[in-house]
């Protein structure tokens, strides 16, 4: 047998020794524990130094951080510069916030350099994700190297079966159940219907839809609603997890579900899983919900973990709220792969659990999986190496400066400036579908109105129900109440003189509609239809399809 052979690989010395510099760096000035503030009785407090003695040790400001262009590699300016404008700008924390965006977008596009620099010498996307790491370049980008990577890195859940639109009389029901907490109509409406799983509202599950719309349901009530038909798919416990509901709801729904608890999505440029899901939220209790149902905190060495992924706190008591859940991270030797959210933490934890923190990362030898790639020998791949560790630099001294100056706690907007509001799943299931009061009795009404005025459309009345409608819907805006009278014209199949008339109405009042119409009537399989609307002067057909009732 023949004996595998260790090649000696100086990258290896080189990335260590570099990783060795830097946490040389972090013990000398005593950033890692000096500048951590004490903490007595469980209250955080803020180090208040004064930062002249580094602005008088910082030399003359420079301006800006210089930014990478074109295949030019970005050098970093000194340290000493950032730490004097940073300390120059205590005072307005929009310029320390532009100042942070540049320092991270320079170490993107330098670790978007060494990433290509890496895959053209042909390096497996394995080792590259290993260098990087080790380096402290941006793990973000590893997920954009995978062959999976969607065209929209934003995609969430969709439905694993074809979807079914659910009837408005259904629809109604549910709305009520939600105001009176009694779903016995729904529960028997659902056993009534051909193929409950089917059913989608707002381009989600009907169960998502009444687990966002209900948050006072009980664990009784939804085991019936699922006998009644409403079997679990996936993008339900992604809703569940989302929606940060009590662990006894996530429980009824997981233990009726058949799949595979560990299937990953992409969102937010990462790929995802429940338990990174939890994480995101800072909900300690789904968290170690699904890690028992084992989904796992790390789902590969390319990808970011729980840590890196935990909100960074705006607040001190946001900080509390997240300690139990950080310390598990830590007792797990879960540690952030994120430079910027490595150094982060351990500058804003409490002293006790920032040096937790820093002897899990000794203990960690800085050793690295084996890699078949010599760093020395890639082209400049040394120098943006070099490049990156000096950047890191400026983003440690940075942060610092922001401790100096009380101003830690606003690095999670600009850290996390993926995860914005309107990004977040859980709080857009609830803007959709968590309705107050007076908003679920406006529904109704406007659905009952409509149910009323379809009964002029399926007994042909055509300019009673346009009538009736502008009338009646006065709950809808103008504009969409002109939308709502085209679609329902072009559902119910009108001649083509009605529908052409409306459009031109809808265009003298409101301008062009919405793509959405535009592609529903350039989709009419009807001739004399079509012929009149070639004759629109403004008319531009659209062969953009309509929204699928499955997407997000």
């Amino acid at each position: 047998m023949k004996m595998r052979t260790t090649k000696f690989r100086p990258w290896r010395l080189f990335v260590s020794a570099a990783l060795l510099l830097t946490l040389g760096w972090w013990i000398a000035d005593g950033t890692i524990f000096s500048l951590n503030p004490p903490v007595t009785d469980n209250t955080l407090s803020s180090d208040t130094t004064d930062t002249s003695a580094a602005k008088k040790n910082s030399g003359a400001s420079t301006g800006t951080v210089a930014l990478a262009s074109g295949n030019a590699l970005a050098t970093p300016g000194s340290s000493a510069d950032v730490v004097a404008e940073a300390a120059d700008s205590c005072a307005n924390s929009a310029v320390m916030q532009h100042q942070l965006k540049q320092i991270l977008q320079q170490r993107k596009q330098q670790s978007f350099q060494l990433i290509q620099q890496l895959q053209q010498n042909g390096t497996i996307a394995a080792e590259v994700a290993v260098i990087i790491h080790q380096l402290g370049g941006d793990m973000l980008l590893m997920a954009q190297q995978r062959a999976d990577y969607p065209a929209n890195p934003n995609t969430l859940i969709r439905f694993e079966q074809q979807p079914r639109a659910i009837p408005r009389a259904l629809a109604l029901l549910v709305l009520k159940a939600a105001l009176s907490h009694n779903y016995r109509p729904v529960v028997a409406a659902l056993q009534a219907d051909v193929a409950p799983q089917q059913l989608a509202w707002h381009g989600q599950t009907l169960l998502t839809a009444i687990l966002a719309a209900d948050p006072n349901l009980s664990p009784l009530t939804l085991q019936q609603l699922i006998e009644s038909g409403l079997q679990p798919v996936f993008a339900d416990l992604v809703a569940a997890t989302a929606l940060q509901l009590p662990v006894p709801l996530v429980d009824t729904l997981n233990m009726a579900f058949t799949g595979d608890r560990q299937q990953l999505w992409f969102h937010q440029y990462r790929r995802n899983n429940l338990t990174l899901q939890a994480a995101a939220d800072g909900n300690v209790a789904l968290y170690d919900y699904w890690q028992a149902q084992g989904v796992p905190a790390l789902i590969s060495a390319a990808d970011l973990n729980a840590f890196d992924v935990l909100p960074f706190p705006a607040t001190e008591p946001e900080l509390i709220d997240r300690l139990p859940l950080i310390r598990n991270f830590i007792k797990q030797g879960l540690l952030p792969r994120q430079f910027t959210s490595l150094t982060s933490w351990l500058l804003l934890l409490p002293k006790d659990d920032a040096l937790q923190l820093s002897q899990q990362l000794a203990g960690t030898g800085l050793n690295t999986a084996s890699a078949a790639t010599d760093l020395m020998h890639i082209g400049s791949a040394s120098e943006i190496s070099d490049a990156i560790i000096k950047t890191n630099q400026q983003f440690k001294q940075h942060i610092v400066i922001r401790q100096h100056c009380n101003q830690l706690y606003q690095l999670g907007s600009v850290l996390l400036s993926l995860d914005d509001a309107a990004q977040h799943y859980g709080a857009a299931l609830q803007s959709r579908f968590r309705l107050n009061t007076t908003q679920i009795e406006q529904t109704i009404q406007l659905h009952t109105l409509q149910q009323q005025l379809e009964l002029l459309l399926e007994s042909q009345q055509w300019q009673a129900f346009i009538r009736q409608a502008q009338q009646q819907l006065i709950l809808l805006p103008p504009e969409q109440r002109s939308e709502y009278v085209l679609q329902q014209l072009l559902n119910y199949q009108a001649p083509a003189e009605v529908l052409t008339m409306q459009l031109q109405r809808h265009y003298r009042h409101h301008g062009a509609p919405s793509p959405d119409i535009i592609a529903a009537f350039s989709q009419s399989q009807n001739p004399k239809l079509q012929a009149q609307l070639r004759r629109l002067r403004w008319w531009q057909p659209s062969q953009q399809p309509l929204h699928q009732a499955g997407g997000n």
